[in-house]
């Protein structure tokens, strides 16, 4: 990869949303390593304040407060490989995101791991179950993603969830984003690359 990323004056706002407080110790190693390489970041730990929406345009709202060019958001659920950070940063999209597995059914309703990263087509969203390295993409979840100053300067209040009639959410505040970020001509990527880890647990006696 070229220095040239390195060398543009480019400084990454790391934010991680915890709603315990606490942190994965294989998370807080990658964190680690990176505060000690050669690309300058800020991280930052933010309390989870419900809803989701008001917690991430809160980190949007810091961000912007700062003279840092990218925002990387991750989960605290989230591990990102170590070399997360330098390639997202190297591609250089307006928005571009690790592949983060996620659980949900497929066509017969039976439960499958797919990855936050979807395409769109007369039926909506859809999951991508499997791919190689850099994909453009439709929508991508904010597991791990980074996003350029400029289009965060550019949407007001970017993390809306939205509701039908009846308050029943029908698009989340990571799909909504990416939608409005599309109406601006933004390029959003997901690197299949870059696959994190996604730890949850689950109780041993339901298994």
């Amino acid at each position: 990869m070229s220095p040239s990323y390195i060398t543009s004056m480019n400084k990454v706002y790391i934010s991680i949303p915890t709603k315990s407080g606490q942190v994965y110790f294989e998370l807080m190693m990658v964190l680690l390593k990176w505060s000690h390489q050669s690309i300058p970041v800020m991280i930052n730990f933010e309390p989870f304040m419900a809803p989701i929406d008001h917690c991430r345009n809160t980190i949007v709202k810091k961000f912007l407060a700062t003279d840092c060019t990218h925002l990387l958001m991750i989960d605290d659920d989230i591990v990102p490989p170590s070399d997360a950070l330098e390639r997202l940063l190297f591609h250089d999209k307006d928005i571009c995101g690790a592949a983060c597995p996620i659980i949900g059914p497929n066509e017969y309703k039976e439960l499958e791991i797919k990855y936050n990263a979807y395409t769109k087509d007369s039926s909506g969203y859809n999951a991508i179950l499997k791919a190689g390295g850099m994909m453009d993409v439709d929508a991508i979840g904010t597991g791990c993603i980074m996003i350029k100053r400029q289009v965060l300067e550019n949407i007001d209040a970017p993390f809306m969830t939205e509701y039908d009639d009846e308050g029943i959410k029908y698009t989340g505040e990571d799909i909504a984003f990416c939608e409005r970020a599309k109406e601006l001509q933004c390029e959003i990527f997901c690197d299949f690359k870059l696959k994190c880890k996604h730890i949850k647990s689950c109780n041993l006696l339901e298994l």
